[in-house]
This record gives C-alpha cells, structure tokens and sequence, in this order.
C-alpha cells in the first residue's frame, strides 16, 4: 500500500521480523524506504540492504536517537503488532505527543485481531484512575486493518496542512510575474542610460588624455571624473539587480 501510494516508509532497518517482512514488500512493489538502524546492528549484520532506499546508521549508549531519527520529518506514525521494541517506540512518541513536541502527528495503531485491545484499555484505565491526563483516543487512533490506518493517517495529513486554492495561486503567480515585469522595463531605460554616459565619457576620457581635448569642455558637472564614473557603476549595478 505505501509503495502503490508513493508514500516513503521510514522504519527501523531491520533485515527480520516485521521489519524485515515491511522493507522487502516495499523494495519489491517500487516503494521508497528510509531504513534507521542503531551502528550495533549493522556490526552484526542484521541491517536491511537496498540498493534504492536510504540509510541512517546512528550511534549512541541506547536508543533515544534512533528514535528521534524516526520521527524527525515524520507525517505520521503506524505502528503495527509487535514486540517490547515496537512498544517503546510507541509509548515514547505517545508521551512526545501529550506534552506537545508533536501534537499535530497522527499515531494509528494497525490492530490485527485486536492485537492492541490490552494496550488501549490500559490506557483508559490510566485515565479514569486520573494517572493519565489525556484520554487514549486523545493521543492514539486504532483501526482493523492496514487501509484503513492508511486512510486515516492520510485524512489527518491533508487537515493539518491545508492546501492553498489554485484560482489563488495562480493570481498570486501572474501577479508577481507582472510586478517583475514592470519592474524590469523601468530598469531598462536606466541600464540604456549609464552604458551610454559610460561609452561617451571613457571616449572623452581617453581624448583628454590624448591631448585632443581640453579639460574645460571634459563633463557638464563640477564633479571629478572619477567621482562620476563610479557613481554611474553604482546606479548601473542597483538596476541590474532589481531587472531579476
């Protein structure tokens, strides 16, 4: 579902198990996965290798960067039936998600055969004995199957990140295209005008000191030469910035 869907799978790189089982599905139906796997686990071979997907190894005493690797850039969690691994991952994001470092990500348990029924009612338990502020459903979505997780997460995704109207992006658009364009035309004359001083003044520069001129007839300003050459480069530069 998520490679036919084009959605990148980011896990936690093993080669086994439910890891292993979800890389070789995605690999092998054209799907993008970033693998995140802990340096000691590839010391001992068990990372899952592809020749498209991405790879993080990351260090540590423990575990805390692996997993803040796995939600880093995230724009949701599925978590399906697993182990004490697959629970510290979820329980981590969940406590993330309460105290509001990522209150806007969807976490969607896939609950096979009502592999994760224990852990909700634990959760409601906590809460009506008030040991819980909020309430699982709060913090946590639960759906029977795979699509439907999906489905979910993906409905969550486009309410949080709203997309603009085309008929006001495509106003937007023409509007600063038109304002560069107008911007551009008034530069031109400018630029026309200072190659122009520049061309005439060089020339009666380079007569001056040919002696084919005298300095008296050199400029129409009191201003030194160079004053004016410089000046003119100036201007000449600030119109060629604002032609972009």
């Amino acid at each position: 579902l998520l490679a036919k869907e084009g959605h990148v799978c980011v896990n936690g790189g093993g080669n086994i198990g439910g890891m292993g089982a979800l890389n070789t599905a995605c690999t092998e139906n054209g799907g993008k996965i970033v693998t995140v796997i802990h340096k000691r686990w590839v010391l001992d071979g068990e990372e899952f290798e592809s020749e498209t997907g991405e790879s993080i190894v990351v260090e540590g005493p423990d575990l805390a960067e692996r997993k803040r690797k796995l939600i880093e850039g995230a724009s949701c969690i599925v978590a399906l039936p697993g182990g004490f691994g697959t629970l510290d991952e979820l329980f981590d994001a969940t406590c993330l998600k309460q105290l509001g470092f990522i209150e806007d990500l969807p976490i969607c348990l896939v609950n096979v055969d009502g592999y994760w029924d224990p852990v909700l009612s634990q959760l409601g338990a906590g809460k009506r004995a008030n040991l819980i502020r909020k309430g699982a459903s709060d913090l946590i979505h639960a759906e029977p199957t795979a699509r439907k997780a999906l489905d979910f997460c993906a409905s969550k995704v486009a309410l949080s990140r709203p997309a603009q109207p085309e008929t006001n992006l495509a106003q937007t658009k023409s509007a600063r295209s038109t304002f560069k364009l107008v911007k551009a035309l008034a530069m031109l004359p400018v630029i026309l005008l200072c190659y122009t001083w520049l061309f005439f003044k060089t020339v009666n520069l380079l007569m001056q000191l040919g002696g084919e001129v005298s300095d008296s007839g050199s400029g129409t300003t009191t201003l030194p030469w160079y004053v004016e050459f410089f000046g003119l480069i100036g201007v000449l530069l600030f119109a060629c910035k604002n032609l972009k």
